[in-house]
Protein backbone atom coordinates (compact mmCIF):
# COMPACT_ATOMS: atom_id res chain seq x y z
CA UNK A 1 0.00 0.00 0.00
CA UNK A 2 1.48 3.24 -0.95
CA UNK A 3 0.50 6.84 -0.35
CA UNK A 4 0.34 10.49 -2.18
CA UNK A 5 -0.53 12.89 0.26
CA UNK A 6 1.88 15.47 -1.35
CA UNK A 7 0.31 14.71 -4.66
CA UNK A 8 -3.22 15.74 -3.32
CA UNK A 9 -5.36 18.31 -4.90
CA UNK A 10 -7.05 21.53 -3.12
CA UNK A 11 -10.48 18.79 -3.64
CA UNK A 12 -9.01 15.39 -2.95
CA UNK A 13 -7.63 17.79 0.45
CA UNK A 14 -10.95 18.75 1.40
CA UNK A 15 -12.45 15.32 0.62
CA UNK A 16 -9.78 13.97 3.00
CA UNK A 17 -11.15 16.36 5.70
CA UNK A 18 -14.39 15.34 5.09
CA UNK A 19 -13.78 10.93 5.34
CA UNK A 20 -11.94 11.88 8.41
CA UNK A 21 -14.51 13.76 10.32
CA UNK A 22 -16.98 10.96 9.27
CA UNK A 23 -14.74 8.53 10.85
CA UNK A 24 -12.16 7.05 8.85
CA UNK A 25 -8.62 9.09 8.87
CA UNK A 26 -6.11 8.07 6.36
CA UNK A 27 -8.67 6.61 4.21
CA UNK A 28 -8.57 9.26 1.41
CA UNK A 29 -5.00 9.46 1.33
CA UNK A 30 -4.39 5.99 1.09
CA UNK A 31 -6.81 5.59 -2.29
CA UNK A 32 -4.02 8.46 -3.66
CA UNK A 33 -1.95 5.28 -4.31
CA UNK A 34 -4.07 4.64 -7.49
CA UNK A 35 -3.07 7.86 -9.45
CA UNK A 36 -1.36 7.88 -12.23
CA UNK A 37 -2.97 4.02 -13.46
CA UNK A 38 -3.52 3.30 -16.26
CA UNK A 39 -6.81 0.83 -17.37
CA UNK A 40 -7.55 -0.41 -21.09
CA UNK A 41 -4.29 1.17 -22.56
CA UNK A 42 -5.37 4.29 -22.87
CA UNK A 43 -7.27 5.72 -19.34
CA UNK A 44 -5.63 7.26 -16.85
CA UNK A 45 -6.56 7.55 -13.37
CA UNK A 46 -5.83 11.35 -12.72
CA UNK A 47 -8.55 12.26 -9.64
CA UNK A 48 -9.53 11.15 -6.28
CA UNK A 49 -13.23 12.67 -6.74
CA UNK A 50 -15.74 10.69 -4.01
CA UNK A 51 -15.84 8.31 -1.90
CA UNK A 52 -19.25 6.22 -1.60
CA UNK A 53 -19.92 4.02 1.03
CA UNK A 54 -19.09 1.11 -1.58
CA UNK A 55 -17.01 2.58 -4.38
CA UNK A 56 -14.03 4.69 -4.38
CA UNK A 57 -14.49 7.20 -7.27
CA UNK A 58 -12.25 8.57 -9.52
CA UNK A 59 -11.47 11.15 -12.94
CA UNK A 60 -9.99 9.87 -16.15
CA UNK A 61 -8.41 10.99 -18.54
CA UNK A 62 -8.25 9.32 -22.46
CA UNK A 63 -5.02 9.18 -23.45
CA UNK A 64 -5.72 8.72 -26.75
CA UNK A 65 -8.19 11.78 -26.68
CA UNK A 66 -7.02 14.60 -24.06
CA UNK A 67 -9.03 17.42 -25.15
CA UNK A 68 -12.08 14.85 -24.39
CA UNK A 69 -13.94 15.19 -20.98
CA UNK A 70 -13.15 13.22 -18.17
CA UNK A 71 -14.64 9.96 -17.48
CA UNK A 72 -16.12 8.69 -13.86
CA UNK A 73 -14.24 5.12 -12.79
CA UNK A 74 -15.62 3.49 -9.95
CA UNK A 75 -13.14 0.62 -8.23
CA UNK A 76 -14.73 -1.22 -5.16
CA UNK A 77 -13.89 0.58 -1.93
CA UNK A 78 -12.23 -1.27 1.16
CA UNK A 79 -10.13 0.02 4.50
CA UNK A 80 -6.70 -0.38 2.34
CA UNK A 81 -5.60 2.41 5.16
CA UNK A 82 -5.85 -0.83 7.65
CA UNK A 83 -4.74 -3.55 5.91
CA UNK A 84 -4.98 -6.15 8.85
CA UNK A 85 -8.62 -5.74 8.75
CA UNK A 86 -8.78 -6.98 4.69
CA UNK A 87 -10.55 -9.90 4.10
CA UNK A 88 -10.37 -11.78 0.60
CA UNK A 89 -14.59 -12.65 1.67
CA UNK A 90 -15.10 -8.91 1.69
CA UNK A 91 -12.80 -7.71 -1.26
CA UNK A 92 -14.81 -10.53 -3.24
CA UNK A 93 -17.95 -8.93 -2.24
CA UNK A 94 -17.35 -5.67 -2.95
CA UNK A 95 -15.84 -6.53 -6.35
CA UNK A 96 -19.02 -8.16 -6.87
CA UNK A 97 -21.06 -5.31 -6.29
CA UNK A 98 -19.32 -3.46 -8.98
CA UNK A 99 -19.69 -6.23 -11.63
CA UNK A 100 -23.41 -6.12 -10.89
CA UNK A 101 -23.82 -2.02 -10.94
CA UNK A 102 -21.88 -2.39 -14.83
CA UNK A 103 -24.14 -4.97 -15.89
CA UNK A 104 -27.18 -3.00 -14.86
CA UNK A 105 -25.67 0.29 -16.29
CA UNK A 106 -24.85 -1.61 -19.47
CA UNK A 107 -27.84 -3.92 -20.07
CA UNK A 108 -30.20 -1.09 -19.50
CA UNK A 109 -28.85 2.04 -21.44
CA UNK A 110 -31.48 4.24 -19.89
CA UNK A 111 -31.24 8.03 -20.67
CA UNK A 112 -31.71 8.50 -17.16
CA UNK A 113 -28.27 7.25 -16.30
CA UNK A 114 -24.65 7.62 -17.10
CA UNK A 115 -23.64 6.27 -19.92
CA UNK A 116 -21.77 2.80 -19.52
CA UNK A 117 -17.88 3.51 -21.34
CA UNK A 118 -16.31 0.51 -20.45
CA UNK A 119 -15.26 -2.37 -17.85
CA UNK A 120 -11.87 -3.00 -17.17
CA UNK A 121 -9.96 -5.24 -14.72
CA UNK A 122 -6.30 -3.83 -13.20
CA UNK A 123 -4.09 -4.97 -10.69
CA UNK A 124 -4.99 -2.78 -7.76
CA UNK A 125 -1.51 -1.11 -6.35
CA UNK A 126 -3.51 -0.64 -2.78
CA UNK A 127 -3.26 -4.46 -2.36
CA UNK A 128 -0.22 -7.13 -1.45
CA UNK A 129 -0.48 -9.03 -4.16
CA UNK A 130 1.67 -11.30 -1.87
CA UNK A 131 -1.12 -12.40 0.80
CA UNK A 132 -2.67 -14.33 -2.75
CA UNK A 133 -6.40 -14.85 -3.26
CA UNK A 134 -8.06 -11.95 -3.73
CA UNK A 135 -5.25 -10.02 -2.96
CA UNK A 136 -3.95 -11.37 -6.27
CA UNK A 137 -7.12 -11.20 -8.35
CA UNK A 138 -7.66 -8.33 -11.04
CA UNK A 139 -9.80 -5.61 -9.59
CA UNK A 140 -12.93 -4.55 -11.40
CA UNK A 141 -12.95 -1.20 -12.61
CA UNK A 142 -16.29 0.39 -14.27
CA UNK A 143 -16.09 3.58 -16.69
CA UNK A 144 -19.06 5.75 -16.96
CA UNK A 145 -19.86 9.31 -18.34
CA UNK A 146 -19.27 12.33 -15.84
CA UNK A 147 -22.54 13.65 -15.55
CA UNK A 148 -22.07 17.74 -15.40
CA UNK A 149 -24.45 19.82 -12.69
CA UNK A 150 -24.59 19.46 -9.16
CA UNK A 151 -26.03 17.10 -6.41
CA UNK A 152 -29.77 17.79 -5.80
CA UNK A 153 -29.13 17.76 -1.80
CA UNK A 154 -26.50 20.40 -2.32
CA UNK A 155 -28.45 22.30 -4.68
CA UNK A 156 -31.57 22.66 -2.40
CA UNK A 157 -29.37 23.30 0.46
CA UNK A 158 -28.25 26.50 -1.46
CA UNK A 159 -31.48 27.41 -3.09
CA UNK A 160 -33.86 26.96 0.14
CA UNK A 161 -31.64 29.31 1.92
CA UNK A 162 -31.62 31.82 -0.91
CA UNK A 163 -34.15 34.69 -1.69
CA UNK A 164 -34.60 32.92 -4.56
CA UNK A 165 -38.32 34.04 -6.26
CA UNK A 166 -40.67 31.15 -6.07
CA UNK A 167 -42.05 31.64 -9.46
CA UNK A 168 -38.20 30.99 -10.64
CA UNK A 169 -38.25 28.01 -7.66
CA UNK A 170 -41.52 25.77 -9.11
CA UNK A 171 -40.10 25.93 -12.49
CA UNK A 172 -37.39 23.87 -11.70
CA UNK A 173 -38.62 22.26 -8.85
CA UNK A 174 -41.76 21.07 -10.78
CA UNK A 175 -39.40 20.00 -13.82
CA UNK A 176 -37.77 17.82 -10.88
CA UNK A 177 -40.67 16.07 -9.81
CA UNK A 178 -41.83 15.53 -13.39
CA UNK A 179 -38.14 14.14 -14.92
CA UNK A 180 -37.66 11.99 -11.71
CA UNK A 181 -40.91 10.36 -12.17
CA UNK A 182 -40.42 9.97 -15.74
CA UNK A 183 -37.01 8.23 -14.57
CA UNK A 184 -38.66 5.90 -12.40
CA UNK A 185 -41.17 4.73 -14.81
CA UNK A 186 -38.46 3.84 -17.42
CA UNK A 187 -36.71 2.19 -15.59
CA UNK A 188 -39.73 0.02 -14.04
CA UNK A 189 -40.26 -0.49 -17.85
CA UNK A 190 -36.40 -2.17 -18.22
CA UNK A 191 -37.31 -4.68 -14.81
CA UNK A 192 -35.27 -2.09 -12.34
CA UNK A 193 -36.42 -0.33 -9.14
CA UNK A 194 -34.22 2.61 -8.46
CA UNK A 195 -34.09 1.17 -4.21
CA UNK A 196 -31.79 3.76 -3.03
CA UNK A 197 -33.78 6.60 -4.29
CA UNK A 198 -32.80 10.21 -2.17
CA UNK A 199 -31.50 13.66 -3.36
CA UNK A 200 -28.07 12.81 -3.20
CA UNK A 201 -28.23 10.57 -5.85
CA UNK A 202 -29.75 12.77 -8.57
CA UNK A 203 -28.15 15.11 -10.63
CA UNK A 204 -29.69 18.57 -11.62
CA UNK A 205 -28.04 20.40 -14.74
CA UNK A 206 -29.08 23.32 -16.22
CA UNK A 207 -29.68 24.76 -19.89
CA UNK A 208 -30.20 23.65 -22.56
CA UNK A 209 -31.15 19.74 -21.12
CA UNK A 210 -32.89 21.38 -17.78
CA UNK A 211 -32.99 17.82 -16.24
CA UNK A 212 -32.04 15.58 -13.38
CA UNK A 213 -30.58 12.10 -14.00
CA UNK A 214 -29.67 9.22 -11.79
CA UNK A 215 -26.41 9.07 -10.74
CA UNK A 216 -25.68 5.40 -9.04
CA UNK A 217 -26.42 2.76 -10.87
CA UNK A 218 -25.31 0.89 -7.83
CA UNK A 219 -28.82 1.68 -6.52
CA UNK A 220 -30.54 -0.32 -8.89
CA UNK A 221 -32.53 -3.71 -8.21
CA UNK A 222 -33.71 -6.50 -10.74
CA UNK A 223 -37.53 -6.31 -9.94
CA UNK A 224 -37.73 -10.01 -10.66
CA UNK A 225 -34.01 -11.74 -9.88
CA UNK A 226 -33.55 -9.78 -5.91
CA UNK A 227 -31.65 -11.72 -4.01
CA UNK A 228 -30.96 -9.83 -0.69
CA UNK A 229 -30.25 -6.76 -1.88
CA UNK A 230 -31.95 -3.23 -0.95
CA UNK A 231 -29.51 -0.78 -0.80
CA UNK A 232 -31.03 2.20 0.87
CA UNK A 233 -30.82 5.33 3.25
CA UNK A 234 -33.55 4.99 6.55
CA UNK A 235 -34.97 8.62 6.27
CA UNK A 236 -36.70 8.08 2.57
CA UNK A 237 -38.18 4.66 3.79
CA UNK A 238 -41.73 4.03 4.48
CA UNK A 239 -41.81 4.21 7.85
CA UNK A 240 -43.66 0.71 7.98
CA UNK A 241 -40.34 -0.67 6.03
CA UNK A 242 -38.07 0.91 8.64
CA UNK A 243 -39.86 -0.41 11.29
CA UNK A 244 -40.03 -3.79 9.86
CA UNK A 245 -35.95 -3.70 8.75
CA UNK A 246 -35.28 -2.45 12.53
CA UNK A 247 -37.01 -5.77 13.76
CA UNK A 248 -34.80 -7.79 11.02
CA UNK A 249 -37.76 -8.96 8.93
CA UNK A 250 -36.56 -9.27 5.47
CA UNK A 251 -37.89 -6.97 3.26
CA UNK A 252 -37.50 -6.65 -0.45
CA UNK A 253 -38.09 -3.14 -2.93
CA UNK A 254 -41.69 -3.90 -4.32
CA UNK A 255 -42.96 -0.49 -6.53
CA UNK A 256 -45.07 0.65 -3.70
CA UNK A 257 -42.15 0.75 -1.31
CA UNK A 258 -40.28 3.29 -4.33
CA UNK A 259 -43.67 5.71 -4.62
CA UNK A 260 -42.92 6.62 -1.11
CA UNK A 261 -39.66 7.15 -1.71
CA UNK A 262 -40.09 9.06 -4.21
CA UNK A 263 -43.07 11.36 -2.25
CA UNK A 264 -40.26 11.69 0.77
CA UNK A 265 -37.50 12.98 -1.63
CA UNK A 266 -39.86 15.38 -3.54
CA UNK A 267 -40.76 16.41 -0.33
CA UNK A 268 -37.84 17.61 0.58
CA UNK A 269 -37.29 19.28 -2.45
CA UNK A 270 -40.19 21.15 -2.06
CA UNK A 271 -39.78 22.32 1.53
CA UNK A 272 -35.99 21.69 2.10
CA UNK A 273 -36.86 19.55 5.10
CA UNK A 274 -35.10 16.06 5.75
CA UNK A 275 -37.45 13.32 6.62
CA UNK A 276 -37.12 11.68 9.56
CA UNK A 277 -36.59 7.96 9.65
CA UNK A 278 -39.66 5.86 10.99
CA UNK A 279 -41.83 9.10 10.97
CA UNK A 280 -44.53 10.28 8.60
CA UNK A 281 -43.64 13.34 6.64
CA UNK A 282 -45.84 16.95 7.73
CA UNK A 283 -47.37 17.05 3.94
CA UNK A 284 -49.42 19.96 5.13
CA UNK A 285 -46.49 21.77 4.68
CA UNK A 286 -46.72 21.44 0.86
CA UNK A 287 -49.02 24.04 0.83
CA UNK A 288 -47.10 26.82 0.96
CA UNK A 289 -43.78 25.18 -0.18
CA UNK A 290 -41.98 25.86 -3.66
CA UNK A 291 -43.93 23.42 -5.79
CA UNK A 292 -47.21 24.06 -8.15
CA UNK A 293 -50.26 22.72 -6.07
CA UNK A 294 -50.39 19.97 -8.88
CA UNK A 295 -47.02 18.78 -8.27
CA UNK A 296 -48.10 19.03 -4.09
CA UNK A 297 -50.83 17.39 -4.50
CA UNK A 298 -48.85 14.54 -5.83
CA UNK A 299 -46.28 14.67 -3.61
CA UNK A 300 -48.76 14.17 -1.31
CA UNK A 301 -50.32 11.04 -2.72
CA UNK A 302 -47.09 9.51 -2.88
CA UNK A 303 -45.75 10.43 0.82
CA UNK A 304 -49.42 8.76 1.88
CA UNK A 305 -48.70 5.22 -0.60
CA UNK A 306 -52.21 6.79 -2.19
CA UNK A 307 -50.76 5.48 -5.85
CA UNK A 308 -49.86 2.36 -6.22
CA UNK A 309 -47.37 2.67 -9.09
CA UNK A 310 -44.99 6.15 -10.00
CA UNK A 311 -46.61 5.84 -13.50
CA UNK A 312 -50.34 6.27 -11.41
CA UNK A 313 -48.29 9.51 -10.20
CA UNK A 314 -47.23 10.76 -13.39
CA UNK A 315 -50.40 9.92 -15.01
CA UNK A 316 -52.26 11.87 -12.41
CA UNK A 317 -49.51 14.85 -12.40
CA UNK A 318 -50.24 14.67 -16.85
CA UNK A 319 -53.94 15.53 -16.08
CA UNK A 320 -53.45 18.21 -13.81
CA UNK A 321 -50.35 20.62 -14.34
CA UNK A 322 -49.74 23.13 -17.25
CA UNK A 323 -47.74 21.89 -20.11
CA UNK A 324 -44.95 24.43 -20.65
CA UNK A 325 -43.18 22.03 -23.41
CA UNK A 326 -44.71 21.56 -26.46
CA UNK A 327 -46.53 17.58 -27.14
CA UNK A 328 -45.81 17.71 -23.16
CA UNK A 329 -43.10 15.51 -21.53
CA UNK A 330 -42.53 12.83 -23.59
CA UNK A 331 -40.68 10.26 -20.99
CA UNK A 332 -38.86 8.81 -24.88
CA UNK A 333 -36.67 12.46 -24.43
CA UNK A 334 -34.66 13.15 -22.33
CA UNK A 335 -34.53 16.47 -23.65
CA UNK A 336 -37.70 18.56 -23.83
CA UNK A 337 -37.74 21.13 -27.02
CA UNK A 338 -39.27 24.11 -26.45
CA UNK A 339 -40.86 26.16 -29.37
CA UNK A 340 -40.06 30.04 -29.84
CA UNK A 341 -43.10 31.67 -29.25
CA UNK A 342 -43.72 33.45 -32.56
CA UNK A 343 -46.90 35.75 -32.67
CA UNK A 344 -49.08 36.07 -35.53
CA UNK A 345 -48.68 38.94 -37.85
CA UNK A 346 -52.39 41.02 -37.45
CA UNK A 347 -53.59 41.72 -40.64
CA UNK A 348 -52.67 44.86 -42.09
CA UNK A 349 -55.26 47.84 -41.08
CA UNK A 350 -56.51 49.77 -44.31
CA UNK A 351 -55.16 53.22 -44.89
CA UNK A 352 -57.43 55.72 -43.97
CA UNK A 353 -59.18 58.53 -46.29
CA UNK A 354 -57.57 61.71 -45.07
CA UNK A 355 -59.33 64.74 -47.31
CA UNK A 356 -57.33 67.58 -47.97
CA UNK A 357 -58.46 70.72 -49.27
CA UNK A 358 -56.44 71.38 -52.28
CA UNK A 359 -56.42 74.81 -53.86
CA UNK A 360 -57.40 74.03 -57.84
CA UNK A 361 -54.79 75.98 -60.25
CA UNK A 362 -56.24 78.44 -61.99
CA UNK A 363 -55.56 77.97 -66.43
CA UNK A 364 -52.84 80.14 -68.23
CA UNK A 365 -55.47 82.04 -69.88
CA UNK A 366 -56.91 83.63 -66.78
CA UNK A 367 -53.79 84.20 -65.24
CA UNK A 368 -52.43 85.96 -67.94
CA UNK A 369 -55.80 88.35 -68.18
CA UNK A 370 -55.59 89.54 -64.40
CA UNK A 371 -52.17 90.37 -65.30
CA UNK A 372 -53.41 92.54 -67.64
CA UNK A 373 -56.42 94.15 -66.28
CA UNK A 374 -54.05 95.03 -63.09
Amino acid sequence: MTTAKSSATPHEQRLARYIHARGDPGLVEALLGVKGVVVGGRHRIETLYNVGGESAVYLTRDRKRPDAPPLIAKIPLYPVHLPIDLDSKVIRKQRAAIRVEGTFLKESDSQFLPEFKGYFEFQNPLLDSARGGAFAEPEPLLLMEMLPGRDLDRWLARMHRSNVPQARMRRCLDRVAVVLLQALVDLYERNLIYADLRPANLRIMGRPERIVRLLDAGSLVHRIYQGDRFPHVPSYLPPQVFKDLKARRKVHPTAEIQTVMAGRTLFEAATGIVPHAGKEVDTGLLKTSNVSPPVAEVVEGLCHGDFAHVRHAYRFLARRAARRVKGGNDPDRITQVVESYHPKPRPKAKPKRVHVLVRKKRPWWKRIWRFFRG
